[in-house]
């Protein structure tokens, strides 16, 4: 295993604990939003039930992405998002295989309009050895190549034969 050290990396840890709190069937992500070096807010993908969640500042449709429930973490707890770092990682739960692309890319489709909006600096996502940092400009050009059918290419893209268990034990 030694091509995998990213899993010794404590915010890739934290996103990936985060993601254990989904009860997506397909794919489930965790994510961070950092600061000035805190992180200033959590979040997993999640229905947006605003009644068990109380008022978010931004709702999807009828779920959340981790990105965006972590974004609403920092915004219902006074934060700015503006100049923020998003970090997101996450696994299938139907083998717990890691979601890790080979290369540099962003697979969400629409969490780079609300990154826009809310002045976020750059996302990251998991490559096996670091996280690979991409603008929100680059994100959006990456996103494009997963419109349609983007739960198909993402298993296509990211999926390992490294297990949640390989991170969570780490």
């Amino acid at each position: 295993m030694k091509n995998f050290g990213i899993r010794y990396d404590a915010l890739y840890k934290e996103c990936m604990q985060l993601a254990t709190n989904s009860r997506s069937t397909i794919v489930r992500f965790g994510s961070v939003v950092v600061k000035d070096g805190k992180i200033i807010g959590r979040g997993w993908n999640v229905f947006a039930n605003q009644k068990k969640l109380g008022k978010l500042p931004i709702v999807m449709g009828y779920a959340n992405h981790a990105e965006v429930s972590a974004m609403n973490d920092a915004l219902n707890n006074g934060y700015s998002l503006e100049g923020a770092d998003v970090y997101v990682a996450g696994y299938f739960p139907n083998d717990n295989s890691l979601y890790i692309p080979r290369d540099a890319y962003f697979t969400c489709t629409r969490c780079p309009t609300y990154f826009d909006r809310y002045k976020i600096n750059s996302v990251s996502v998991p490559l096996y050895q670091r996280w690979s940092r991409l603008d929100v400009s680059e994100a959006k050009e990456s996103a494009k190549t997963f419109m349609g059918r983007s739960q198909e290419r993402r298993i296509a893209v990211g999926k390992t034969h490294f297990s949640l268990d390989d991170v969570l034990s780490a």
